[in-house]
C-alpha cells in the first residue's frame, strides 16, 4: 500500500461562494496499476459564525467529488462554532500516471468562515488500494 501525505496550518478566509482551493493542500500520487483505487481522506479545522456555512470537498484536476450531491460535505451552524470536518472518498482513477488531489472550499455567506484557525492542522491523505 502507497500512502502520501500532506499536512498543512495557517488560517484562509472563502471570499465567495464559489470553489477555491485551500492552499497547500494538495498531494499527488502514482498509482502501480491502472486499476487501483485511491482512497482520500481529509480532515479540516475551522469556524463559521451564526446561520452560515462552508463545503470542502476533494478534487482530482477540475473534478470535485461528491456521493450525494454538492452540499453534501457541507459544515452549518446555527450558532458561531468551530468545527472539524473529517471525511473520506474512494476513487477510481483508472489510469497508473501521475494524479494531484487537491482540497477545495466555498462558503454558504458569512464574511468571517475561515479554515485552519488557531494553528489546527489540516491533512490530505491518499492511500493506493490495489487490486
Amino acid at each position: 500500500v502507497q500512502v502520501v501525505q500532506d499536512v498543512q496550518t495557517g488560517t484562509q478566509i472563502p471570499t465567495a461562494q464559489s470553489y477555491v482551493d485551500i492552499t497547500g493542500m494538495s498531494a499527488s500520487i502514482t498509482p502501480t496499476s491502472a486499476s487501483s483505487k485511491i482512497m482520500v481522506q481529509w480532515s479540516v479545522h475551522g469556524y463559521v459564525p451564526t446561520a452560515h456555512g462552508i463545503v470542502v470537498v476533494p478534487a482530482r484536476g477540475s473534478t470535485r467529488f461528491y456521493y450525494d450531491g454538492p452540499d453534501e460535505f457541507e459544515f452549518y451552524a446555527g450558532a458561531d462554532l468551530h468545527f472539524r470536518i473529517s471525511n473520506q472518498y474512494l476513487d477510481s482513477p483508472a489510469t497508473s500516471s501521475s494524479i494531484t488531489y487537491k482540497l477545495q472550499m466555498r462558503t454558504t455567506g458569512g464574511a468571517n468562515t475561515q479554515v485552519g484557525s488557531y494553528g489546527y492542522p489540516m491533512t490530505l491523505t491518499l492511500m493506493e488500494i490495489a487490486q
